[in-house]
């Protein structure tokens, strides 16, 4: 992985956090998620998207990394440093992407069973 073993560390301790809070969201305004999946997968798999791309730094703060392991991110002429916020961006789509693919299916299951009456938990 392109991530040292302090980053490894921030990004647990910030994923614990945010699984406590969406979890603790959750049932503030509501929602019925009693094993909390939408806290686990996504919540924390939404963190864990941008943590990849927000601490993928390996020797230093000024190089990205992605799929080039320890070794910056190579442009024309060398390490390319714009690559960052390139990577961060695909990133966020992925996420948006994600969200977008979840819900349509979602949707496409769960619509008919609840207007057909048939979405209960007993």
């Amino acid at each position: 992985g392109n991530v040292e073993c302090g980053s490894a560390f921030a990004i647990a301790i910030i994923g614990a956090l945010v699984y406590e809070g969406t979890s603790m969201l959750l049932k503030k305004i509501g929602v019925d998620d009693p094993i909390d999946a939408f806290a686990v997968h996504g919540a924390c798999g939404a963190w864990g998207t941008l943590a990849t791309a927000l601490f993928d730094m390996g020797e230093g703060f000024d190089k990205y990394h992605a799929w080039s392991g320890f070794a910056c991110n190579l442009g024309d002429s060398g390490c390319n440093p714009d690559a960052a916020g390139g990577g961060l961006g695909v990133n966020v789509g992925g996420i948006f992407a994600i969200a977008a693919w979840v819900a349509f299916w979602s949707a496409l299951i769960f619509a008919p069973l609840r207007v057909s009456g048939m979405m209960r938990a007993d």
